[in-house]
């Protein structure tokens, strides 16, 4: 998986396909699945665990990317790598 996945954020529900890419791909390889406490977050709060946790790696809904882009597109600067889909 490479290093840009050494801490991924597992930010999806189970169910969603892209649960499988945030838990498994940072653990197989020795990383670290970053898992979030609450279900829900705000941008805010959400903006605030990728800087805290220091995530290298996340997968957002498109709408998600978008809003991350317009509010809190600071909190993206760590980031090596974001994958996108799975909505409009």
């Amino acid at each position: 998986a490479g290093e840009r996945h050494r801490r991924v954020l597992a930010y999806s529900p189970p169910a969603f396909d892209s649960s499988t890419y945030e838990l498994w791909v940072p653990l197989l390889s020795g990383g670290t699945a970053i898992v979030l406490p609450a279900p829900k977050l705000d941008i805010a709060e959400l903006a605030g665990a990728l800087t805290e946790h220091r995530a290298t790696a996340v997968y957002f809904t498109t709408a998600l990317f978008d809003a991350m882009a317009s509010e809190a597109v600071g909190a993206l600067a760590g980031l090596e790598e974001i994958w996108t889909g799975g909505d409009v």
